[in-house]
């Protein structure tokens, strides 16, 4: 059975300070969770306000089409 290496993408995360409002983009990766720290005030309470759903990063994840299952 062949293996095929798993290919990660980043995502772009809209982020909010749950103390001070300061907002910011960072760009993550899905699987691991960020951590996150305010470069204003230095709290560690960051709240996700969106996620990238452009069009020219949906296109970037990967060359399947919609209804294709990599195996």
């Amino acid at each position: 059975m062949d293996t095929v290496p798993i290919r990660r993408f980043p995502t772009r995360l809209h982020v909010k300070c749950g103390k001070c409002l300061h907002q910011g983009f960072v760009t993550a990766f899905i699987d691991t969770p960020p951590k996150l720290r305010c470069s204003k005030c230095g709290s560690r309470t960051a709240v996700i306000v969106a996620r990238d759903r452009t069009q020219a990063w949906s296109s970037r994840r990967g060359t399947a089409s919609k209804g294709v299952t990599l195996h």
